[in-house]
């Protein structure tokens, strides 16, 4: 790992804000308009689907922003911090969330009793009680393999480096050219080789990629970056228009979020502003980036409640406005959390002191009291 990567993750690593930021809103946006893209194809489509298609990269984003971080430290390899820090700042929040959404689903249903309570929550044991809980899940396995990672990637050398990128590539390309070819011709590219590779579904790929993306020593020039996220971008768009047309419904294998054309176009952005943004005032003010996770964690059970209440997005621009409002919601909540200490916890994976120095009420009040002693 070159000096300059060194020194990234020894600091607070700027470029994480913006894609953090970036993947949380993707994430609820895409939620939002799952609905409308399985409509007519029309204006109000096209939109959704063109943003829609950028919105999908923010599962490999934070896949690669993890991967970076778990496999280029050296407390990776320590079990006991593994234990007792990484895995309960995931656990524990997961098991609040559902708990909640357990008890939500029981209320809808009329059916809240101890026994059925107890049913649902050992049942969540094998799969995850709302469904986007399942990049919980995911996390959980990755972090409890990562010193395995960790142990097996620094001890490569540079050839065994450029293996494991080959590889890589493999899958990335392998599943690109099946989205591309059709269904009579996907067989002259399915390798069962690269279906084994795929293991944890894809998604275990690009963590890896984070940690080689992370540690790059070369700068890739802007505009080559910028030219093929933008391909990447209208191919995906287009594949998924054309595939929907074909098949009379919205067919979404162009959108993989495990491999191919989205982690190609995730990669690009993850080096874009890992090669260009600076430090934001912003994200002091508004500390969206802390509670990223507690952010999704709530998002989508938010946006269920919305669609009992009969609230459902129009169109595009209402899915727009239904995304703000639910991210602005979801944020006042998990901050309101972290600000109660025997909840901070259990609902956002901080520590209270943690979250009083980072995001919380009384963090944004120490700072507009700061402010204003300086005025």
């Amino acid at each position: 790992m070159s000096d300059i990567s060194k020194r990234e993750h020894s600091a607070h690593i700027t470029y994480f804000d913006f894609l953090r930021t970036i993947g949380m809103f993707s994430v609820i946006f895409m939620h939002t308009a799952a609905g409308l893209l399985r409509g007519a194809v029309n204006m109000q489509w096209w939109l959704l689907n063109f943003c829609t298609s950028f919105a999908f990269t923010a599962v490999p984003l934070f896949l690669m922003m993890s991967g970076y971080l778990v496999l280029s430290s050296r407390k990776t390899l320590d079990v006991t911090f593994l234990c007792k820090k990484r895995l309960p700042h995931l656990l524990v929040p997961l098991a609040g969330w559902t708990v909640l959404a357990i008890l939500r689903g029981l209320l809808l249903e009329e059916n809240l009793t101890l026994r059925t309570f107890l049913s649902r929550l050992v049942k969540s044991f094998n799969e995850p009680a709302a469904v986007h809980f399942w990049y919980m899940y995911l996390m959980i396995a990755l972090y409890v393999i990562s010193p395995i990672l960790y142990g097996g990637l620094h001890s490569l050398d540079r050839r065994g480096h450029l293996y494991v990128a080959a590889l890589l590539a493999f899958v990335t390309v392998q599943t690109m050219l099946t989205a591309l070819l059709p269904d009579r011709w996907d067989k002259l590219v399915a390798f069962d080789l690269a279906f084994k590779l795929k293991i944890f579904g894809g998604h275990l790929c690009t963590f890896v990629l984070g940690y080689y993306l992370g540690g790059l020593k070369h700068k890739i020039p802007n505009w080559l970056l910028a030219s093929g996220a933008l391909s990447l971008w209208m191919i995906i768009s287009l594949g998924t228009y054309w595939l929907t047309v074909q098949k009379g419904e919205y067919t979404s294998t162009f959108q993989s979020q495990s491999a191919g054309f989205e982690v190609a176009l995730a990669a690009c952005i993850f080096l874009l502003f890992r090669q260009n943004a600076r430090p934001s005032a912003f994200f002091r003010w508004v500390p969206v980036v802390p509670l990223s996770l507690p952010i999704y964690l709530m998002h989508n059970l938010l946006l269920a409640a919305f669609q009992t209440a009969g609230h459902f997005p129009r169109g595009f621009f209402s899915t727009v406005r239904m995304t703000a409002v639910n991210a602005l919601l979801c944020f006042l909540a998990v901050k309101t959390a972290a600000t109660i200490k025997p909840l901070c916890y259990l609902f956002t994976g901080m520590h209270y002191q943690a979250a009083c120095q980072s995001c919380n009420w009384v963090f944004t009040y120490r700072n507009i009291k700061s402010w204003l002693q300086r005025q």
